[in-house]
């Protein structure tokens, strides 16, 4: 390690290791949270705690996931996730963090392949600080890195490959990451190779939440909605399966936001120093990802009374421990936005009608793809057509229509009863 680097203390004379093989507790929040997220003055450190209370019980579980034989050579879970974080942060690669935990967290002579099993804990832990991926420990050779396909066979940009070996994890984290797919694509740049799809980024420049919301999306285009924890598959939409992928943890993403500092969190390492010769993220473009998720769910969601409904139905959290409740994504679903004074603060502004370059350059490509096929789906039945208000001046002119119609049909029977009547009574 070279004299520039911070220096981690050694796991054997740490004063948190019992010597019992097993993780220890990450037991210091501020830390952990101050060596992922940006230093930032947006939100204190307060409502850090309250908003990312689940950050902790959800990671635990990641760890609790390894195999034994990576787990419990863990000796110090706080100083390892630490001193990863700050290596990350600094620029550092998969190899040069692997060469930290070998030095200073692993047992000297402990296995055959230690600097594997050290990439493999890095590989892991970049996947749990940033949340693009979800790591598939122990499924290929150590050689390899995998993702869990939570895709179900479904192929998305992020994802074009499950697994890489290991000849580029001497690179910056992008041109590793980029072994997978495009999991974090640039601004105003179409992610599909579909020609239609590309054709429907091009013309399709605006959206509004009256015409696109989760209301309409499932009720009339039947769509599932899949809650997931990988963030780059965020609105990314199966058409096969009619599934809408939509990333559950949004604090996740409001504590990414640096604010005015434009101090950086593990997640923009990520981001390319190389603007403008690549469709991969710079790290302000992270930034804008981070703001587009947020906004996304009050386009889907806060903005429509309906939909604010339907979230309640289809809550990610309803089976899941309370602990591991992101109590920010209700908020964004289901408040009014004048309770939601961060969103100001942070110039994430909800509109009537949004601009797809100016408003979503990082999601534009999936929402106009959901558009495109939304404007293919009509109404099946009269509750469809009772829920489908996208033209809202033809909606009203239907049922203004139809209900005149239907009162001069009344109103004639009745006249032909009255008709009866009378002649009925003419003739006795």
């Amino acid at each position: 390690m070279s004299s520039h680097e911070p220096s981690f203390r050694n796991p054997e004379n740490s004063s948190n290791h019992d010597g019992s093989g097993e993780p220890k507790d990450i037991y210091n929040e501020d830390e952990l949270f101050d060596a992922i997220f940006p230093q930032t003055t947006i939100i204190n450190s307060e409502d850090r705690r309250k908003w990312l209370g689940w950050y902790k019980p959800w990671l635990h579980r990641q760890i609790n996931r390894l195999p034994d034989q990576i787990r419990h050579q863990i000796k110090d879970t706080t100083d390892l996730l630490v001193a990863v974080a700050y290596l990350y942060k600094m620029g550092k690669s998969i190899n040069n963090v692997a060469d930290m935990i070998v030095t200073e967290f692993l047992p000297e002579g402990s296995l055959d392949n230690t600097q594997d099993l050290a990439r493999t804990i890095a590989f892991a832990i970049l996947g749990w600080q940033t949340m693009l991926y979800s790591p598939a420990v122990n499924t290929c050779p150590p050689q390899y890195f995998a993702v869990i396909d939570f895709l179900d066979g479904h192929t998305i940009p992020a994802f074009l490959q499950l697994r890489q070996d290991n000849s580029r994890t001497h690179l910056p984290l992008s041109d590793f990451l980029l072994g997978f797919g495009l999991i974090l694509p640039k601004g105003n740049i179409c992610i599909s190779e579909d020609a239609e799809e590309c054709q429907a980024f091009e013309k399709t420049t605006i959206v509004r939440p009256t015409e696109f919301n989760a209301g309409l999306l499932l009720k009339l285009g039947k769509i599932h909605i899949e809650w997931t924890e990988i963030l780059s598959a965020h609105l990314e939409f199966d058409k096969d399966a009619q599934v809408l992928f939509l990333y559950r943890y949004p604090s996740f993403c409001l504590f990414n936001i640096p604010g005015e500092t434009k101090a950086a969190g593990v997640i923009h390492s990520c981001g390319t120093d190389r603007a403008g010769d690549t469709k991969w993220a710079t790290k302000d473009d992270v930034t804008q990802f981070m703001q587009e998720v947020l906004l996304s769910y009050r386009l889907l969601f806060g903005q429509c009374s309906n939909s604010r409904k339907l979230f309640h139905k289809y809550s990610p959290f309803r089976e899941k421990s309370s602990e591991v409740h992101d109590s920010l994504l209700e908020k964004l679903c289901t408040s009014p936005v004048d309770s939601l004074g961060f969103m100001e603060k942070l110039d994430i502004r909800e509109r009537d009608s949004y601009r797809h370059k100016r408003d979503f350059p990082i999601l534009r490509s999936r929402i106009a793809i959901l558009q495109q096929d939304l404007a293919r789906w009509k109404p099946r039945g009269w509750s469809d057509i009772w829920n489908d208000k996208r033209d809202s001046a033809a909606w009203y002119t239907f049922w203004l229509v139809l209900i005149i119609g239907g009162l001069g049909v009344i109103l004639a029977t009745i006249q032909v009863i009255l008709q009866a009547v009378q002649l009925a009574g003419v003739g006795s």
